[in-house]
């Protein structure tokens, strides 16, 4: 499969001529996609949520997939933390959690002011081990809140404080390099423009929901990674 390139500086990234090799398929079913892809560099894997059949897989060169845990309660997005952790995002649950060394869980966020989050989606961890997500709007459940929030979670876990709510469908997210950034990305499937700002907060100097323009007119982006290289400012 071919790369199709809308800007030149991809190829700082990857050339063009390059394929796009399917390491796998068969994900999804009608409850949700194969998403939260995350590289595991000291056991060679890739780990992966397959949110419709409820399960996370691993991806291992030369073997291919196999079934890694289940069930997850229907996790999407996944990262590691700064101790190398895994992050999971659980849509049933409506909740962050944390998988410890020894396989135990711990609950990283699941209430706002008391009240349930709607659906935990997608993550961000900063240098300083504090946790940023975004919880867009629940399908099937009634939410107990009466908005959609961007939240960040303190290293310690004590304190969790909401940084935007004022987006239906914020999901992917990520820091600039110098982490004076934070991109958000709004679904387009409740938005037609390209840019929202919201002002400074929590130590971030500049604070960002970003929409990649004309979007709606190819795919739906979920996840959000940000190459090494700073770009010029324009």
């Amino acid at each position: 499969m071919p790369i199709e390139q809308f800007a030149s500086e991809f190829e700082r990234i990857v050339t063009s001529g390059q394929d796009i090799e399917e390491l796998a398929s068969g994900f999804g079913l009608d409850m949700g996609p194969a998403e939260g892809p995350v590289w595991w560099k000291e056991g060679g894997y890739l780990l992966l949520s397959d949110i419709g059949n409820n399960r996370r897989m691993k991806w291992t060169p030369g073997q291919g997939v196999t079934l890694f845990h289940e069930p997850t309660n229907r996790t999407n997005g996944l990262t590691r933390d700064r101790q190398g952790r895994l992050l999971a995002f659980e849509h049933d649950a409506r909740r962050v959690t944390r998988v410890e060394s020894d396989g135990s869980i711990t609950v990283i966020a699941n209430r706002y002011h008391d009240r349930r989050l709607n659906r935990p989606n997608d993550v961000v961890v900063k240098s300083d081990g504090s946790i940023y997500f975004t919880d867009p709007m629940t399908f099937n459940v009634a939410s107990e809140l009466d908005f959609c929030g961007v939240y960040r979670v303190s290293p310690d876990l004590g304190t969790i404080n909401v940084l935007a709510r004022d987006w239906v469908l914020p999901n992917g997210l990520a820091f600039s390099p110098d982490e004076s950034i934070l991109y958000i990305f709004l679904c387009p499937l409740a938005y037609d423009e390209a840019l929202s700002i919201i002002p400074t907060f929590i130590g971030i100097p500049t604070f960002i929901g970003f929409l990649l323009e004309k979007v709606a007119e190819r795919r739906q982006v979920s996840k959000l990674l940000v190459d090494a290289e700073q770009p010029a400012a324009s």
